[in-house]
Protein backbone atom coordinates (compact mmCIF):
# COMPACT_ATOMS: atom_id res chain seq x y z
CA UNK A 1 0.00 0.00 0.00
CA UNK A 2 2.78 2.46 0.87
CA UNK A 3 5.24 1.03 -1.64
CA UNK A 4 7.29 -0.85 0.97
CA UNK A 5 8.26 -4.30 -0.19
CA UNK A 6 8.82 -7.27 2.04
CA UNK A 7 12.55 -7.21 1.28
CA UNK A 8 12.76 -3.48 2.12
CA UNK A 9 11.02 -4.13 5.45
CA UNK A 10 13.43 -7.00 6.14
CA UNK A 11 16.43 -4.76 5.38
CA UNK A 12 14.97 -2.03 7.60
CA UNK A 13 14.51 -4.51 10.45
CA UNK A 14 18.09 -5.76 10.04
CA UNK A 15 19.39 -2.18 9.95
CA UNK A 16 17.50 -1.32 13.16
CA UNK A 17 18.87 -4.47 14.81
CA UNK A 18 22.43 -3.54 13.88
CA UNK A 19 22.02 -0.10 15.46
CA UNK A 20 21.16 -1.69 18.79
CA UNK A 21 17.53 -0.57 18.68
CA UNK A 22 14.70 -2.93 19.51
CA UNK A 23 13.83 -5.59 16.97
CA UNK A 24 10.27 -6.20 15.87
CA UNK A 25 10.18 -9.31 18.08
CA UNK A 26 11.22 -7.28 21.13
CA UNK A 27 8.54 -4.70 20.41
CA UNK A 28 5.89 -7.43 20.10
CA UNK A 29 7.12 -9.10 23.30
CA UNK A 30 6.91 -5.76 25.14
CA UNK A 31 3.39 -5.18 23.78
CA UNK A 32 2.34 -8.58 25.15
CA UNK A 33 3.83 -7.73 28.56
CA UNK A 34 2.03 -4.38 28.55
CA UNK A 35 -1.27 -6.09 27.73
CA UNK A 36 -0.73 -8.62 30.53
CA UNK A 37 0.00 -5.77 32.96
CA UNK A 38 -3.14 -3.94 31.83
CA UNK A 39 -5.26 -7.05 32.39
CA UNK A 40 -3.63 -7.62 35.80
CA UNK A 41 -4.38 -4.00 36.79
CA UNK A 42 -8.03 -4.35 35.72
CA UNK A 43 -8.32 -7.56 37.76
CA UNK A 44 -6.75 -5.87 40.77
CA UNK A 45 -9.24 -3.02 40.52
CA UNK A 46 -12.18 -5.42 40.24
CA UNK A 47 -11.13 -7.52 43.25
CA UNK A 48 -10.21 -4.46 45.30
CA UNK A 49 -13.65 -2.95 44.70
CA UNK A 50 -15.32 -6.24 45.67
CA UNK A 51 -13.27 -6.49 48.85
CA UNK A 52 -14.12 -2.98 49.99
CA UNK A 53 -17.78 -3.46 49.07
CA UNK A 54 -17.89 -6.70 51.09
CA UNK A 55 -16.79 -4.96 54.30
CA UNK A 56 -18.49 -1.60 53.82
CA UNK A 57 -21.72 -1.12 55.74
CA UNK A 58 -24.18 1.67 56.48
CA UNK A 59 -24.26 1.11 60.28
CA UNK A 60 -21.84 0.05 62.99
CA UNK A 61 -22.26 -1.32 66.47
CA UNK A 62 -20.78 1.47 68.63
CA UNK A 63 -20.17 -0.93 71.51
CA UNK A 64 -17.72 -2.87 69.30
CA UNK A 65 -16.46 -0.50 66.63
CA UNK A 66 -16.32 3.10 65.41
CA UNK A 67 -16.22 5.08 62.20
CA UNK A 68 -12.90 6.13 60.69
CA UNK A 69 -13.14 9.48 58.92
CA UNK A 70 -11.21 9.82 55.66
CA UNK A 71 -10.78 12.69 53.24
CA UNK A 72 -13.56 12.64 50.63
CA UNK A 73 -11.08 13.76 47.95
CA UNK A 74 -8.92 10.69 48.60
CA UNK A 75 -11.97 8.42 48.46
CA UNK A 76 -13.06 10.04 45.18
CA UNK A 77 -9.59 9.39 43.69
CA UNK A 78 -9.81 5.77 44.84
CA UNK A 79 -13.29 5.42 43.33
CA UNK A 80 -12.07 6.83 40.02
CA UNK A 81 -9.09 4.46 40.08
CA UNK A 82 -11.17 1.29 40.62
CA UNK A 83 -14.12 2.28 38.40
CA UNK A 84 -12.45 3.94 35.40
CA UNK A 85 -10.77 1.37 33.12
CA UNK A 86 -8.51 4.09 31.69
CA UNK A 87 -7.31 5.36 35.08
CA UNK A 88 -3.92 3.88 35.92
CA UNK A 89 -3.01 6.18 38.81
CA UNK A 90 -3.81 4.82 42.28
CA UNK A 91 -4.87 7.41 44.87
CA UNK A 92 -1.65 7.28 46.88
CA UNK A 93 -1.33 7.04 50.67
CA UNK A 94 -4.36 7.88 52.79
CA UNK A 95 -4.23 11.07 54.81
CA UNK A 96 -6.38 13.14 57.13
CA UNK A 97 -4.04 16.16 57.12
CA UNK A 98 -6.37 18.26 54.94
CA UNK A 99 -9.15 17.78 57.51
CA UNK A 100 -7.11 18.91 60.51
CA UNK A 101 -5.46 21.99 61.94
CA UNK A 102 -3.48 22.81 65.07
CA UNK A 103 -5.71 23.12 68.12
CA UNK A 104 -3.86 26.25 69.22
CA UNK A 105 -4.45 28.07 65.92
CA UNK A 106 -8.11 27.10 65.99
CA UNK A 107 -8.56 28.44 69.52
CA UNK A 108 -6.94 31.74 68.49
CA UNK A 109 -9.11 32.15 65.40
CA UNK A 110 -12.35 31.14 67.13
CA UNK A 111 -11.76 33.51 70.05
CA UNK A 112 -11.54 36.36 67.53
CA UNK A 113 -14.69 35.19 65.71
CA UNK A 114 -17.41 34.67 68.30
CA UNK A 115 -20.18 34.35 65.67
CA UNK A 116 -19.10 30.83 64.65
CA UNK A 117 -21.84 28.27 65.30
CA UNK A 118 -21.41 25.50 67.86
CA UNK A 119 -21.74 22.88 65.12
CA UNK A 120 -18.48 23.95 63.48
CA UNK A 121 -16.52 24.18 66.75
CA UNK A 122 -14.79 21.08 68.00
CA UNK A 123 -16.16 20.28 71.45
CA UNK A 124 -12.96 18.71 72.76
CA UNK A 125 -9.57 20.13 73.66
CA UNK A 126 -6.09 18.66 73.65
CA UNK A 127 -2.57 19.56 74.65
CA UNK A 128 -0.04 21.63 72.68
CA UNK A 129 0.61 20.53 69.10
CA UNK A 130 -2.66 18.57 69.00
CA UNK A 131 -4.70 18.39 65.83
CA UNK A 132 -8.45 19.05 65.64
CA UNK A 133 -10.88 19.06 62.71
CA UNK A 134 -11.05 22.23 60.64
CA UNK A 135 -14.21 24.29 61.16
CA UNK A 136 -17.08 23.91 58.70
CA UNK A 137 -16.36 20.41 57.36
CA UNK A 138 -19.39 18.61 55.98
CA UNK A 139 -19.95 14.85 55.84
CA UNK A 140 -19.95 13.32 52.33
CA UNK A 141 -18.53 16.56 50.89
CA UNK A 142 -15.31 16.99 52.87
CA UNK A 143 -15.02 13.66 54.66
CA UNK A 144 -16.47 10.16 54.57
CA UNK A 145 -16.85 7.65 57.37
CA UNK A 146 -15.83 4.04 56.78
CA UNK A 147 -15.96 1.00 59.07
CA UNK A 148 -12.71 -0.30 60.57
CA UNK A 149 -12.21 -3.17 58.10
CA UNK A 150 -12.52 -0.85 55.09
CA UNK A 151 -10.12 1.63 56.71
CA UNK A 152 -7.50 -1.04 57.31
CA UNK A 153 -7.94 -2.49 53.82
CA UNK A 154 -7.12 0.96 52.44
CA UNK A 155 -4.08 1.24 54.72
CA UNK A 156 -2.87 -2.21 53.69
CA UNK A 157 -3.24 -1.41 49.99
CA UNK A 158 -2.10 2.23 49.90
CA UNK A 159 -0.38 3.04 53.18
CA UNK A 160 -0.89 6.27 55.05
CA UNK A 161 0.99 9.33 56.15
CA UNK A 162 1.68 10.41 59.73
CA UNK A 163 -1.56 12.40 60.17
CA UNK A 164 -3.65 11.06 63.06
CA UNK A 165 -6.67 8.79 62.72
CA UNK A 166 -10.03 10.49 63.14
CA UNK A 167 -12.34 8.04 64.90
CA UNK A 168 -15.91 8.71 66.04
CA UNK A 169 -18.94 6.72 67.16
CA UNK A 170 -21.15 8.78 64.82
CA UNK A 171 -20.59 10.21 61.35
CA UNK A 172 -19.81 13.63 62.78
CA UNK A 173 -16.20 14.75 62.81
CA UNK A 174 -16.96 17.26 65.61
CA UNK A 175 -18.22 14.70 68.10
CA UNK A 176 -15.86 13.48 70.84
CA UNK A 177 -13.02 11.18 69.87
CA UNK A 178 -13.13 7.48 70.58
CA UNK A 179 -11.14 6.88 73.81
CA UNK A 180 -7.73 5.37 73.14
CA UNK A 181 -8.40 2.23 75.19
CA UNK A 182 -11.52 1.48 73.10
CA UNK A 183 -9.71 2.37 69.88
CA UNK A 184 -6.95 -0.15 70.58
CA UNK A 185 -9.53 -2.93 70.87
CA UNK A 186 -11.28 -1.83 67.67
CA UNK A 187 -8.00 -1.79 65.75
CA UNK A 188 -7.01 -5.16 67.21
CA UNK A 189 -10.33 -6.72 66.09
CA UNK A 190 -9.82 -5.36 62.56
CA UNK A 191 -6.29 -6.74 62.37
CA UNK A 192 -7.31 -10.16 63.72
CA UNK A 193 -10.24 -10.29 61.28
CA UNK A 194 -7.91 -9.37 58.44
CA UNK A 195 -5.53 -12.20 59.36
CA UNK A 196 -8.30 -14.80 59.73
Amino acid sequence: MFGITHSALKLFNMDVSRKGDESLEAIIAQAKKDEEARVALQNRKKYEFRLVKKFDKPKINPSEECWFMIDANWLNRWSEFVNDPDCEDPPGPMTTKDLLCDAASLQTSTSMNSTESDQTKPIFTKGPGAKVPLPGLQPRIDYRAVPPMVYFIFIELYGRDSAPDICRYTVDIYKPEVPIDRLVNIKLKAVVSRLA
